[in-house]
Parts: structure tokens; C-alpha cells; sequence
């Protein structure tokens, strides 16, 4: 290629080329990836700044928002839990359903109604539909179920007094 341009310049009569000075190489990553590299950091560090502020998440009992009866898959409020705040005809198909409970009995409860509220207990059945009652959870209870694999329960209802 070089020979080509001055055979032609030659053949044209025209004065030589000046010769472009070559570029050297860059070494290391272009500025703009260091740039971009540095927000992320930024962004990331002010993220987890903020995230290490704000409260931790509730465990246990206090998880059941005031005005609930809640239902957990163990004992002390631990594991996964299901809550309502009305009753329910049955468990696994009702309005309001828990996906454990078709396989998982709950180990532990919480009452955490509106104190004063008229209907303020919560009585349990064994069957949809409010049938084959069992047992009740006083207003602000918190009850662990004594059997070692939980209770069948498959609805629930507010009632004024266990």
C-alpha cells in the first residue's frame, strides 16, 4: 500500500505525503469503563447505606398485623405464616387461602384482633364449612399447638366469647 501511494503521487507530479504520526496504543481500560464502573460503586454503596438503615423485618408473632388471627407452620411464630382478618369456610379453597395448609398443619397461633371489638375470639373447626369445632383462641393470644405435627384446621370463625 505504501509503494501504491507513491507510485501515484509520482504519476501525478504531486508533492509527497506527509507522513501521520502513528497512535500509540492505549494501555488499561478506556476512561469511560472507569467512569462507569465508579457510579456503580457509588450507587451501590449509598443502596446498601440506606438498606442498613431502615428497620429490620418483624419475626415471629409480631409479623401479624393488629386486626388478624394468624396461623404459622411453627411453633412461637416461626415458619411460614397464613393470616385473615374475617372468618374463612375453608382453608385451601375459601376466599382467602393458605398454600401450606393442604400439606402443612399449623403449629402455632396468634389472636392479634382489635381489642374491643364485639366478636374478638376466634373459634376453629376441623372441616370447611365452620364444622366439627375443636377449640378457640382468646383476643391477644398467642398459643403454640401442643401436637408434635400440628392441627387439622380448615376454618375459622370471630365469634364473642370461647
Amino acid at each position: 500500500a505504501q509503494s501504491l501511494l507513491r507510485r501515484v503521487e509520482a504519476a501525478a507530479g504531486a508533492a509527497r505525503s506527509p507522513r501521520l504520526p502513528r497512535l500509540k496504543p492505549r494501555r488499561g481500560p478506556h476512561p469511560a469503563v472507569i467512569w462507569s464502573l465508579l457510579a456503580l460503586a457509588t450507587v451501590s454503596l449509598a443502596t446498601a447505606g440506606l438498606l442498613a438503615l431502615r428497620e429490620p423485618a418483624p419475626q415471629g408473632y409480631a409479623r401479624c398485623d393488629q386486626g388478624d388471627v394468624c396461623f404459622f407452620t411453627r411453633p412461637d411464630g416461626q415458619g411460614e405464616m397464613c393470616a385473615w382478618y374475617e372468618y374463612d369456610d375453608d382453608w385451601v379453597g375459601g376466599i382467602v387461602t393458605c398454600d401450606w395448609a393442604r400439606t402443612t398443619r399449623p403449629r402455632s397461633a396468634f389472636n392479634n384482633g382489635y381489642v374491643g371489638d364485639p366478636h374478638h375470639d376466634v373459634k376453629l373447626f376441623r372441616e370447611a364449612g365452620r364444622k366439627t369445632p375443636f377449640g378457640c383462641i382468646q383476643e391477644l393470644q398467642k398459643v403454640n399447638f401442643p401436637d408434635p405435627g400440628g392441627l387439622v384446621i380448615r376454618s375459622h370463625e370471630w365469634v364473642r366469647s370461647c
